[in-house]
């Protein structure tokens, strides 16, 4: 048979080898060609419990797959790729390399991945990013490098990526953005920093994202917003601040935002609120405030639409350090009528509906 090549499939990584067999339907790597490599065009290569997990890739494993369109190399035990390893998969559109042990990536291994629209580098353990590494990944849609252990990125990290529609950071070290690192991601629709250490946001971090649907900052240390540094965000409609050290709110740091749905405040250390801090928001259902230091003369809802769903009793201030001396009950007072007025307002809604 011409058209064999034994020694370019059966001198593969074990594993690799053995999917490339089940996928042609050959009963052995002798009797795979360039042919039969040029039909397949998905390869899973997960590790689960009935498959040893691969813990090193050979150049050349994924020779000929000219066709491939889905590499699945999610929970093995990966340290390291090697230079070239994904060179000729010109119709790769998803790569999932998640759940590894990675400690760094070659610099362009991603290069003539044209085609790629996810990419999955979540709970590895990289430490940084080689620059340019994603170059040319311009029809990228998805990007998670969450669960790693990133301390910092540069500004042009994400350059290139225009058809970006979501970005997942969460659950890094990073402790501070640069103030471009976002620039022309003008198609981002979500973007998940969470569960890192940021205490600060440069003015201007988020400008040109002004398709942005979702933005989480929850979980971080930020203990102040720079004025303006939603503005242009027209497009969002949830936005999580909670489980931060906020103590105040800029006045109109909210202005703009006209299609915000929720907005989480809750768990940050806000004493008080800017009058008509919430003008503007017209689309916004859910507002969650609770676990903060606020006096009750701090809520000015009076004439706002939205819904207080994401008020409860348990919002009325626990703590001692969020009440006044000697007037212990009267937060918790003011919150129970506060609830009654908009409980009867919602049923007053619904009868009028």
């Amino acid at each position: 048979m011409a058209d064999r090549k034994p020694s370019e499939v059966c001198e593969r990584t074990p594993q690799v080898r053995n999917a490339i067999v089940a996928e042609t339907g050959t009963d052995c790597c002798e009797d795979v060609g360039a042919v039969a490599l040029s039909c397949i065009t998905k390869l899973v290569l997960s590790g689960d419990e009935w498959r040893a997990p691969i813990s090193s890739l050979k150049a050349g494993d994924f020779d000929g797959l000219t066709s491939l369109r889905e590499l699945y190399l999610s929970k093995n035990a990966l340290t390291a790729l090697p230079a070239g390893i994904f060179d000729g998969l010109v119709r790769l559109r998803y790569l999932w390399i998640g759940d590894n042990n990675l400690t760094a990536l070659p610099a362009g291994v991603f290069e003539g991945l044209d085609s790629l629209n996810d990419l999955e580098l979540c709970n590895n353990d990289l430490t940084s990013l080689p620059a340019g590494v994603f170059d040319g990944l311009a029809r990228l849609r998805h990007l998670s490098l969450a669960g790693n252990s990133l301390t910092e990125l540069a500004a042009g990290d994400f350059g290139g990526l225009t058809s970006l529609r979501s970005l997942y950071l969460y659950d890094n070290g990073l402790s501070a953005l640069p103030a471009r690192v976002l620039g022309g991601l003008g198609s981002l629709r979500e973007l998940d920093l969470r569960s890192n250490r940021l205490s600060a946001l440069p003015v201007g971090v988020f400008d040109g994202l002004e398709s942005l649907e979702a933005l989480w900052l929850n979980n971080n240390c930020l203990t102040e917003l720079p004025a303006g540094v939603f503005d242009g965000l027209e497009s969002l409609e949830a936005l999580r601040l909670n489980n931060n050290w906020l103590t105040e709110l800029p006045a109109g740091i909210f202005d703009g935002l006209e299609s915000l749905e929720t907005l989480r405040l809750n768990n940050n250390r806000l004493t008080d609120l800017p009058a008509g801090v919430f003008d503007g928001l017209e689309s916004l259902e859910i507002l969650w405030l609770k676990n903060n230091c606020l006096r009750p003369w701090a809520y000015r809802f009076a004439g706002h639409s939205f819904s207080v769903r994401g008020l409860s009793s348990q919002d009325a201030p626990q703590s001692s350090v969020c009440r006044e001396r000697g007037k212990p009950n009267d937060a918790l007072a003011f919150w129970r009528r506060l609830i009654a007025l908009a409980s009867a307002a919602l049923l007053g809604r619904r009868r009028r509906e």
